[in-house]
């Protein structure tokens, strides 16, 4: 049928950034050629290359001579190529993941375009920003006049399969390493990073737009959380450190392994430190953060401010009343409560 469902999605989706003639799919050369999405206030043909046709070799051949016919013609020609196809030419074809969601191919066509010189930087930067389909109604307008029905069946088909297969690194990736946050580049299937589909998850999840039986699935997966890496990581540091401030006030903190209260207290101090960082830029944390450590008992944001001048009392009390200098003192010694050796 000379189409997809993949390419109208993504044909809609740069509708909505470039200047698309929507109803044209010929351009004229010696020849009428038939093209896939076509500029031409901006004189660009897109042609968007499906890995399981395109990869044969007489195909590629025709690929790369219409080309060459639409570039003599005055056209600018770039070549949307699904992997694992390779650019037929690398200046100016562009390679988007095997099934990539039409938001991240069109992102990576824009980036190239605006590489090209062809559309503002800022143009791609915000598109890209966005991180959702733009017009996921027009693409579905546009699939169901020409493909039909039975097109969108198959399409969900497909794309449940691949996110089982993601879903199933996922559960592999978290027995090994007993969370959910892969880094990116750290492990792909099939060419898809599963860092970013966890994170797109995570956004879906979040915005609820993710399918509640996948909800469901990921709600079983014990580390799974719809929080960031590092939102997930204020709440463990957060749950340590309410657990030794209790411990601590029922005199339970006393215990000949020190590492636990450390690292609390070293997680507290590095959380104030990261406020007053986002303070100085004119930002702050997350409300529910805010919120959380209220709950904390005895928690100040500024917990030293005024006790240098009470520690230095301490020393002056210490000396007038024991009339010994202050070099005696180790470090361990404490006078009247105050730790004046510390």
């Amino acid at each position: 049928m000379q189409t997809s469902a993949q390419e109208l999605r993504l044909k809609a989706d740069l509708s909505t950034v470039l200047p698309v003639e929507v109803e044209r799919s010929s351009v004229r050369t010696d020849r009428t050629e038939k093209v896939d999405i076509c500029v031409p206030t901006m004189r660009i043909i897109l042609e968007f290359d499906g890995s399981y046709y395109h990869a044969a070799p007489d195909v590629a051949a025709r690929d790369a001579e219409k080309a060459r016919r639409l570039r003599a013609a005055g056209w600018t020609v770039v070549r949307i190529r699904e992997a694992p196809l390779t650019p037929l030419g690398a200046n100016f074809d562009v390679v988007v993941r095997f099934l990539a969601n039409p938001e991240e191919a069109a992102a990576d066509v824009l980036d190239r375009l605006a590489e090209l010189g062809l559309i503002p930087q800022h143009d791609a930067q915000a598109y890209r920003a966005h991180g959702n389909p733009m017009a996921s109604a027009l693409a579905k307008q546009w699939i169901k006049a020409e493909l039909g029905e039975r097109a969108f069946q198959a399409e969900r088909r497909i794309h449940d399969e691949a996110w089982d297969r993601m879903y199933d690194a996922l559960l592999q990736f978290e027995e090994q390493n007993g969370h959910c946050y892969p880094s990116d580049g750290e492990w792909t299937v099939e060419g898809t990073d599963l860092g970013r589909w966890a994170r797109k998850q995570r956004g879906l999840q979040r915005e609820e737009r993710l399918r509640e039986d996948r909800v469901t699935r990921l709600a079983a997966i014990m580390s799974w959380s719809d929080r960031t890496a590092h939102e997930a990581g204020f709440w463990q540091g957060y749950e340590r450190y309410l657990a030794h401030v209790l411990a601590k006030q029922t005199g339970e903190a006393e215990h000949p392994d020190l590492k636990p209260q450390r690292a609390a207290t070293l997680w507290a101090s590095a959380l104030r430190s990261r406020r007053k960082t986002r303070q100085e830029r004119g930002e702050d944390l997350p409300a529910e953060q805010l919120e959380a450590m209220t709950k904390v008992p005895g928690w100040s944001w500024t917990p030293f401010k005024g006790q240098f001048q009470t520690k230095v009392d301490a020393l002056w009390q210490f000396w007038n009343e024991t009339e010994q200098p202050i070099e005696i003192i180790r470090q361990r010694d404490s006078w009247k409560g105050h730790p004046v050796g510390v």
